[in-house]
């Protein structure tokens, strides 16, 4: 089932391009961290208050990135880091609570706000500028370890504090996006051109005795590009991923086929991205809509 109708809270002006990315999380229960990347090279933060209905600039950052930001990532357990990754394979990482190195930046108002905040203007604390040979389409933290994809067909795990790959998985295709399970830090999803989704066994220890989980374990089933894969929080069996041909799909990835197939987009429009929250999940497209399903 899907709801028809989803309000909007609040609007406000973040980026001079559109944006790419986007990432949100909780940092308590009134109150939620938004980062975006965007075409602009940049990364805007902004602090949404739930008991005023007030979205802030936390932090304006313009510098680190001379590309598209396709990717964003922020740990579960600890919001005052970030990482982030761009169309010419280079990967940041932000300290995002004010530093020494924060400078301040023009006062802003947002447009459904009267209150007036200060931006801050960071500098990422690292950066590496060759991650990948390829634009990066995902991000995800493992425990302290950061993992990323590439169109340069390659996963590969980062220590960032020492800037060292601990784990390069090479691939025969694209990745289009990635998830790492919130269940089990080992093991990602990721989506590609050729219609399919893959699981990957990331551990750095040595112990696995192959990468790839299984190349067949998930049967390809959409018709098309495949721009999104989400777990569900809940289940650490489920996973969503959704496709240019305009369908969501369901799996149990105990199972080689889709336990459910919806068709999300009427013909000739594409989904572009989805989330998946508590038994509910968010599809956006080329349409210009939000849908929300109940799974």
């Amino acid at each position: 089932p899907t709801k028809d109708h989803l309000d909007s809270l609040l609007t406000t002006s973040a980026h001079a391009s559109p944006i790419k990315s986007l990432v949100s999380s909780n940092l308590s229960h009134d109150q939620m961290l938004i980062a975006t990347g965007s075409l602009d090279h940049k990364l805007m933060l902004h602090r949404y208050h739930a008991s005023t209905n007030l979205l802030e600039v936390q932090a304006e950052l313009t510098e680190g990135h001379t590309s598209t930001v396709g990717a964003i990532t922020i740990p579960q357990n600890d919001t005052n880091i970030m990482a982030s990754g761009d169309w010419d394979g280079g990967v940041c990482i932000w300290k995002i609570t004010p530093t020494s190195d924060t400078e301040p930046t023009k006062r802003r108002k947002s447009s459904q706000s009267t209150k007036v905040v200060t931006a801050t203007n960071c500098k990422p604390v690292t950066t590496m500028p060759d991650a990948h040979g390829g634009q990066i389409s995902g991000a995800a933290w493992k425990q302290d370890s950061l993992v990323t994809g590439s169109w340069d067909h390659s996963i590969k795990v980062w220590n960032v504090e020492r800037q060292d790959c601990l784990l390069s998985l090479n691939g025969s295709r694209v990745v289009s996006c990635l998830a790492l399970s919130s269940h089990s830090s080992d093991v990602v999803a990721t989506g590609h051109p050729d219609c399919t989704v893959r699981l990957w066994d990331v551990r750095t220890d040595g112990a696995q005795e192959t990468s790839l989980v299984s190349d067949s374990s998930l049967k390809p089933s959409h018709k098309a590009w495949v721009s999104g894969v989400q777990w569900s929080p809940i289940n650490p069996y489920l996973l969503a991923s959704t496709s240019y041909d305009g369908t969501l799909k369901l799996w149990d990835i105990r199972s080689s086929v889709p336990l459910h197939t919806v068709r999300t987009q009427a013909k000739g429009q594409k989904n572009l991205c989805l989330a998946y929250g508590d038994q509910v999940i968010y599809t956006g497209g080329t349409d210009c809509i939000v849908k929300q399903y109940l799974s």
